[in-house]
């Protein structure tokens, strides 16, 4: 058990790295503009490490709880992957979608 629990901590930190590099390639693809391409590419990450920093690590004084913590991660990596899919890369989008769902039950099973 100790060694799935320590395997999806890993799988989780992977998708997190996944996450904030795909809102960045994502940000900078749909910028008009170069500047906005930038603005984005810098901006869209930035917001998610902000609002994972405050709700989702585990050393932040404003750590959810479990279920809503769950709820919440789940909600930030569909988004991505929602974002993923719209710019055109399908597979990649529902393979991160799968691994996120799995990882996630995961997660609340084991009450990580």
């Amino acid at each position: 058990m100790q060694l799935i629990k320590q395997l999806n901590q890993i799988i989780a930190f992977a998708l997190e790295l996944f996450m904030f590099i795909s809102l960045g390639y994502i940000g900078f693809q749909n910028g008009k503009t170069t500047w906005l391409k930038y603005l984005l590419a810098a901006g869209l990450p930035l917001i998610a490490i902000v609002l994972w920093r405050f709700f989702a690590a585990p050393n932040s004084a404003y750590r959810l709880a479990q279920t809503p913590r769950i709820f919440f991660e789940t909600a930030l990596f569909i988004s991505t992957a929602i974002l993923i899919y719209k710019s055109g890369h399908t597979t990649i989008a529902f393979t991160f979608a799968a691994i996120v769902l799995l990882c996630e039950a995961t997660a609340y099973f084991f009450k990580q």
